[in-house]
């Protein structure tokens, strides 16, 4: 179990307990430092060899007992995406780490566009497409942030900054929110002093534009989300409650879901007209007629409990509900069920349809943006940015193309826990053409380059292509003679012993590669013929001065 303490300082501390289930009791501890802020619960895991591994989104710590210590550690970074669009044949994302990523789906290259500032919460998208706004923060020292609302053109990135707050933090929660006619915008901001927030002297603003005077002000806690209505000036918000707040006419109106389930609470929502709102809550939607007062139609989608999110058709006839790794699409008219997908994902965070209606894009924590078939609810491919310029994108096959930075920071897992690099099973995999296909990219010049690309190296490694299976699987290969090799090799003569196996395949060649430079060839030694040999006559090796 683990105890996240004192997250809003610097140096926040790690509690993992270890409980006896016969006597239910803990009966052993170890805290640890994490050296910086996070609010981030974390996860714990046991690999094979009894290591505890624990994981945040900016650290894997390998931590083993008898004493407690940590062993290694792994920097790492999470992008997670708040904001989707598709624009013709581009998809365009926003994310917290500040880099706006511009995907073109005919030839897989992308570009970026920084803004030098975090973001928080979701991005809001012009309906023309053309304007990206977000909620950025500089940090300041200390504990301490300005923040900005900025939109960015997204064709020649020129900004225009919609509200300025010093010395405090517009708030993720409900973000941005922008009218459709971008006449209003409403948020929520906390004052910071002394690296305190001061979430008792929050402020709710509404804010006309463009001329940006304020046209409300009100004492706020906490606000789940807010959306305007068609005509600019109402608007409803809503908590962690089962209660909606409808602003209309300088008067506050309040809506309580009395036939919910017990404990139900209302996280976001969506428009559907000037008279209906839907709330997305822990087990599905509920959809409101405001002129009435009444709660129209329930939508129960999952058996467990959860925040389930909520996007729209662009014309409001179907709607997606997500929940953990499990995502369903709702006919909204006769509220019949269209399609499930399921994938490993922690949690979507925000999807759009395309503008076909054919497909469906979402991000999610895994740092992966998936794309999937409405007709097959199957994934047709996803992509995964590594950091600010590498990414890689895979089929469901597994079928890759990346920038050369991502292959190297990535591996393989097999049932059994055994890693696997890239590199080693790149000749089958790492295939542009079925990529590109895969997106639905009509540049079949580049596709045919790809395949020929791919057919002319596999010819010149002399590989048969008919003993390639589905499954993940490489020979075992170690040196038999490990421990007589000398850690620093004084003399030019070295004397190897290798030994390997297959389970599977008999071996066909073997190749050593010194700093990157195949030894015998690209090709190798061939073993065709040594009847299965799985020791290797021994090598000896002469290495010049240089």
């Amino acid at each position: 179990m683990a105890d996240l303490k004192d997250p809003n300082k610097a140096g926040a501390s790690i509690e993992i307990k270890k409980w006896s289930i016969p006597l239910q009791k803990c009966i052993d501890s170890f805290v640890y430092d994490l050296g910086y802020p996070s609010s981030v619960n974390n996860l714990l895991s046991l690999s094979p060899s009894k290591e505890l591994l624990v994981s945040d989104l900016a650290q894997l710590y390998f931590i083993k007992s008898n004493p407690w210590r940590i062993e290694d550690k792994i920097k790492s970074q999470s992008i997670l995406t708040t904001g989707i669009l598709q624009k013709k044949d581009s998809l365009i994302f926003s994310a917290e780490d500040g880099i706006i990523r511009f995907l073109n789906t005919q030839n897989n290259q992308f570009s970026t566009k920084n803004t030098h500032a975090r973001t928080l919460g979701e991005a809001v998208f012009s309906a023309d497409k053309k304007t990206i706004t977000l909620n950025q923060r500089i940090l300041l020292k200390g504990q301490s942030f300005n923040s900005y609302i900025v939109s960015h053109l997204l064709e020649t990135g020129q900004t225009d900054t919609l509200a300025k707050e010093p010395d405090a933090l517009i708030d993720n929660a409900p973000g941005v929110t922008i009218s459709t006619d971008r006449s209003a915008l409403g948020y929520k901001v906390i004052p910071i002093k002394n690296s305190s927030q001061k979430n008792d002297e929050a402020l709710f603003k509404v804010v006309d534009l463009p001329s940006l005077t304020l046209r409300h002000q009100d004492s706020a806690f906490y606000i789940g989300d807010l959306k305007f209505l068609p005509d600019a000036k109402s608007y409803v918000l809503l908590g962690n409650t089962n209660t909606l707040f409808l602003y209309k006419d300088s008067t506050i109106h309040a809506f309580a879901d009395t036939v919910t389930d017990k404990n139900d609470m209302y996280f976001n929502l969506e428009v559907l007209d000037s008279k209906r709102v839907i709330c997305g809550g822990q087990y599905g939607a509920s959809i409101w007629n405001l002129e009435l007062g009444k709660l129209e139609k329930k939508i129960k989608a999952f058996s467990n409990s959860g925040v389930v999110r909520m996007a729209l058709t662009p014309n409001k006839e179907k709607l997606l509900l997500t929940s953990g790794d499990t995502m369903k699409l709702y006919n909204l008219a006769t509220l019949e069920l269209l399609q499930t997908f399921t994938a490993p994902m922690g949690w979507a965070t925000p999807a759009t349809f395309t503008d076909d209606g054919k497909s469906i894009v979402t991000a999610s924590a895994d740092n992966a943006i998936r794309y999937w078939d409405i007709a097959t609810g199957k994934e047709k491919y996803k992509v995964i940015f590594i950091d600010t310029t590498d990414f890689i994108t895979i089929t469901p096959d597994k079928y890759y193309q990346s920038t050369p930075g991502a292959v190297k920071l990535l591996h393989y897992a097999t049932p059994d826990m055994k890693t696997i690099t890239f590199d080693q099973l790149d000749v089958k995999y790492n295939r542009p053409d079925k990529v590109l296909q895969a997106m639905g990219s009509g540049d079949t010049t580049l596709i045919n380059a790809y395949r020929k690309a791919y057919e002319k190296r596999i010819r010149k490694l002399g590989i048969d292509t008919t003993a390639f299976t589905n499954n993940i699987e490489v020979p075992d290969a170690d040196f038999a003679n490990r421990d007589a090799i000398p850690y620093e090799n004084t003399t030019p003569k070295l004397t190897l012993r290798i030994k390997g196996n297959d389970v599977a395949y008999p071996l066909d060649r073997f190749s050593i590669w010194i700093n990157e430079v195949p030894l015998f060839g690209s090709n190798g030694l061939s073993l065709k013929h040594k009847n299965g040999i799985r020791l290797i006559p021994p090598l000896r090796l002469h290495f010049p001065k240089a």
